[in-house]
C-alpha cells in the first residue's frame, strides 16, 4: 500500500475538468505522468461516483495493514451490570429519578435498542448467570436460537456509543467503520453478512443496480440482519401474497430451500425496489460501473488489461482477506483447521 498516495486520494483534489477529482495510482511499470520527488505516479481524472468506489478499495487495503485498534470492548463490564432488580426500578415510580446515575440511563438507552426477545435473553445470561440451555428450556426455544438470540444483542451493545443517542441506521454505519477499518467485524458478523449474500448470487446484480454503491447495499442487508429478524416470516408471508405468478414460481424454485434469512432478505430488497419504483426512481449500473471505469483508467495507464488488473491485483487480494477470515471462523466455532 503506497501510503502517499493513500492520503493524496483521501483529499479528493478537484480535477480540471468541472466535476471531476483527481485519483493516484502508484506505478513501477507502465507510462507515469505524475512524479513525487523519486517516486512515480499514474494520475487520472475520476467522477465522484467512482473516486467513492476507489475510496473504498483503498480503505480495505490501507487500513487492513493498521489493525492497532479492535472493536471488542464487552458490556457491561463485570461490576457494573444492570440487573434485575435494578431493571424494575426504572418501573417504580416509587424511586426518585435523581437516585440513578447518568451512566445507568446511558446502559439502560442501550438495552432499548434491543429487542424484547434479545434482551431477555441477555439479562438472563449476563445478569442470572443462566446456562443458555436453562435459558432455552425457560423461554421454550432451542439452545442454538439462545446462542444467537445472544450473540446478535451483544454485537448491538458492542456498536452502542454510551456517550451518544444512537439510532439503528448510526449503528450499522458505525459497524460498517469498522469493517472498512479492520475488514472484519465482532463475533464474525461479517462471515454471517457475507453468508446471506453468496445466497443471493443468482439475483444479486440486478438489486446492486438500484443502490448508489456496494456499501449502501450491505449497509441495507445489515440492519435488517440486526434489527428485523423479527419481522422474516411477516416479510416473507406478505411478499408471497402481493407476488405475481412469475414472481412466486422464481421464488420457490430458487429461494424455498435457502435458510429464512435469505429469504427473509431477498424477499425485502424485493420490496425496497417495489418502493422506489414507486416514488419514481430508477435503477442505474452507477455502482459496478464506478469500478469498472476507475479500473479501465487504471489498466490503460499500466499498459494491461482490465482482466489483468482485476486478476492479478483486485481479486488476488480480496480473495485471500476473505479465505483467512472464513478459516478463522471455522476454526473458532469447530477448533478444527478448514482446508481450502
Amino acid at each position: 500500500m503506497d501510503k502517499l498516495a493513500y492520503h493524496m486520494n483521501k483529499k479528493k483534489k478537484p480535477a480540471k475538468t468541472e466535476g471531476k477529482f483527481l485519483y493516484y495510482y502508484p506505478c513501477q511499470k507502465g507510462k507515469p505522468n505524475f512524479h513525487i520527488g523519486d517516486k512515480k505516479y499514474i494520475e487520472i481524472e475520476v467522477t465522484e461516483k467512482e473516486w467513492e468506489a476507489l475510496r473504498e478499495l483503498d480503505l480495505f487495503e490501507y487500513n487492513n495493514e493498521h489493525k492497532s485498534y479492535r472493536h471488542n470492548e464487552r458490556f457491561p463490564d463485570d461490576d457494573e451490570r444492570l440487573s434485575r432488580s435494578e431493571q424494575k426500578k426504572w418501573t417504580d415510580k416509587d424511586i426518585p429519578f435523581s437516585t440513578v446515575s447518568n451512566e445507568r440511563i446511558d446502559k439502560l438507552r442501550a438495552l432499548s435498542t434491543l429487542t424484547p426477545q434479545e434482551r431477555n435473553v441477555y439479562c438472563l445470561s449476563v445478569d442470572d448467570g443462566f446456562l443458555q440451555r436453562d435459558i432455552a428450556e425457560e423461554l421454550g426455544v432451542t439452545q442454538s436460537a439462545v446462542s444467537a438470540t445472544f450473540n446478535r444483542a451483544r454485537r448491538k451493545l458492542d456498536a452502542f456509543d454510551l456517550n451518544a443517542d444512537n439510532t439503528p441506521d448510526d449503528i450499522v454505519w458505525k459497524l460498517w467503520q469498522v469493517f472498512m477499518r479492520d475488514w472484519e467485524l465482532p463475533d464474525f458478523l461479517d462471515v454471517e453478512i457475507e453468508f446471506v449474500i453468496r445466497g443471493l448470487l443468482n439475483t444479486l446484480l440486478p438489486f446492486i443496480n438500484w443502490f448508489y454503491s456496494i456499501g449502501e447495499l450491505c449497509r441495507y442487508i445489515l440492519r435488517y440482519y440486526l434489527f428485523d429478524e423479527d419481522k422474516i416470516g411477516r416479510d416473507i408471508e406478505l411478499y408471497l401474497a402481493n407476488a405475481s405468478p412469475k414472481e412466486q414460481k422464481y421464488f420457490k424454485n430458487y429461494y424455498s430451500a435457502q435458510p429464512q434469512i435469505i429469504q427473509g432478505v431477498y424477499v425485502r430488497l424485493c420490496m425496497e425496489i417495489k418502493r422506489r419504483e414507486a416514488n419514481s426512481l430508477t435503477d442505474s449500473h452507477k455502482a459496478v460501473n464506478g469500478i469498472y471505469t476507475a479500473v479501465t483508467k487504471i489498466a490503460k495507464r499500466l499498459d494491461i488489461s482490465v482482466e489483468k488488473c482485476l486478476t492479478q491485483r483486485l481479486y488476488p487480494f480480496l480473495a485471500e482477506k476473505r479465505s483467512k477470515r472464513l478459516k478463522a471462523f471455522y476454526k473458532y466455532y469447530t477448533g478444527k483447521k478448514l482446508s481450502v
